[in-house]
């Protein structure tokens, strides 16, 4: 199996290892697999949210520390990025959305392929 693209969690424990192997692989594009995990409460086996909680002021700005660090993280582990998305779709959530469109902004600079977010971008 050949593999030309993978996307990298912060958060799981293996960073040191998915930077070794990536660095052996110069030609694989990588991106940052955004882990929101630990704010709500998911559905594992479905994947999605158990339930769809509006997004309160005070989880904003949880969410977006737990951006940042995790792409201060992926940026720190060397990574050269093309992308970045979410595990279990954390991104359809629409106070996530708003949240990872004003970040985009922020860190648009460091993707080789700058991951456009616009407000046609289906939820649900």
């Amino acid at each position: 199996m050949v593999y030309f693209q993978v996307t990298v969690m912060t958060e799981r424990g293996a960073l040191d290892y998915t930077a070794k192997i990536i660095k052996e692989n110069p030609n694989l594009k990588t991106g940052l697999h955004i882990d929101l995990d630990q704010i709500f409460l998911m559905d594992v086996p479905k994947g999605f949210f158990k339930r769809l909680v509006k997004v309160m002021s005070y989880m904003k700005e949880q969410i977006k520390v737990a951006i940042n660090k995790q792409f201060d993280k992926f940026l720190k582990a060397g990574f050269t990025s093309s992308h970045f998305d979410s595990h279990h779709h954390a991104q359809m959530h629409p106070g996530v959305f708003s949240i990872l469109k004003e970040l985009n902004l922020k860190y648009s600079q460091v993707f080789s392929n700058q991951f456009i977010l616009t407000e046609d971008y289906e939820i649900g």
